[in-house]
């Protein structure tokens, strides 16, 4: 079985609970008899991209990749990078050709990877393990009030929120494309 660990960050330049998490059932994988693991990592600055191409291995290992993407709306969890995704990602996916993709988050790279995952790999199961409640709560997917810093029993809308920003309005980078 071929099994392909996405990760938003990886340890050895981005310490968190996700990317740790991430690496170390990729590692463990790459041990299981019968398991062929990939690790495709994203990558923004301070590491620098290719100039042709997002893809970058920063000497981590043979099945360790990085996919640069910087172009990313955290409100919608939205990529704005879209030729990179149907491009090099979607190639990358042709050549590992892998039976699972488990996704450890989508930030960075948006839920636009995994209707690519889907449209380039249709028989790919595709598994997603969330570390927070980002597509759930704004206030940094942590589930805590913001004034009080109670826990949250559910999501709901915050007294006094605005309305979420329009699609392409700007949040932060640069409006998509249309």
């Amino acid at each position: 079985m071929r099994v392909l660990v996405v990760s938003h960050g990886h340890p050895a330049f981005s310490i968190g609970g996700a990317e740790v998490a991430s690496h170390a059932l990729f590692r463990g994988l790459s041990d299981a008899k019968g398991t062929e693991a990939f690790y495709l990592a994203r990558a923004a600055a301070p590491l620098r991209r290719h100039a042709d191409t997002p893809l970058a291995s920063f000497r981590q290992g043979a099945h360790e990749t990085f996919l640069h993407a910087e172009e990313y709306d955290h409100w919608w969890l939205s990529s704005r990078a879209l030729d990179d995704l149907d491009g090099a990602f979607a190639d990358y996916l042709c050549m590992t050709r892998p039976d699972v993709v488990h996704f450890h988050h989508v930030i960075g790279l948006g839920v636009e990877a995994i209707a690519v995952v889907r449209r380039v790999l249709p028989d790919a199961a595709i598994v997603m393990t969330f570390h927070e409640y980002l597509s759930i709560c704004a206030h940094h997917g942590q589930m805590v009030k913001t004034k009080a810093n109670r826990l949250c029993r559910g999501a709901s809308p915050a007294p006094g929120a605005s309305s979420p920003p329009a699609r392409g309005q700007r949040t932060g980078t640069a409006p998509r494309a249309t």
